[in-house]
């Protein structure tokens, strides 16, 4: 799966010189290539990461989905990488309406805080914070919604963000 979702610019640029750029966005933040011989789409894309205080470059097949995000953040050895699906995450659930928030807060939960190296601890603190997991807002529309499905939809974002709080506040008492 990381072959698929590139962070390191040496590997972005050894990859760029395989593919074919076809377009860009009409905002003209990401690039699309495609692989002439096997016709993948790949997008590059920059992303500003808070919690590494760095751009981080990315080059991604254009089909990966929030479970593919997912285990990549949880999987990948470089924190940058790491950074990058949780941001990516976020990103496709505001534009694409992806949802990701109880599969990944559910992924969480598996690891034994108590346990976890610094290492560790540190890469599920960023994936939390990177996409946003423990904001709570419903962030979606409420025009022309019964109250329930209001309710239903902020129940959307409130039990994995109190979950992540949860988790938060055990890395907190391990690290402190």
């Amino acid at each position: 799966m990381l072959q698929s979702f590139i962070c390191n610019e040496e590997h972005i640029n050894t990859k760029l010189s395989l593919l074919q750029k076809v377009g860009v966005s009409a905002d003209e933040t990401d690039s699309y290539f495609i692989d002439p011989h096997s016709n993948e789409k790949w997008i590059l894309n920059y992303y500003e990461s808070e919690m590494l205080e760095c751009d981080i470059h990315v080059l991604m097949k254009e089909e990966l989905t929030p479970d593919n995000l997912i285990e990549i953040a949880l999987k990948a050895e470089d924190l940058k990488t790491v950074a990058a699906a949780a941001m990516i995450l976020k990103y496709k659930e505001e534009h694409d309406k992806s949802e990701f928030r109880h599969s990944l807060i559910n992924e969480l939960e598996k690891f034994p805080i108590a346990n976890l190296s610094l290492e560790e601890r540190e890469r599920i603190n960023l994936i939390i914070y990177e996409s946003n997991l423990y904001d709570a807002t419903n962030q979606r529309s409420i025009m022309n919604k019964h109250w329930t499905e209001i309710w239903k939809d902020a129940e959307y974002y409130q039990i994995p963000a109190s979950k992540a709080k949860k988790i938060l506040d055990a890395i907190k008492q391990q690290s402190g």
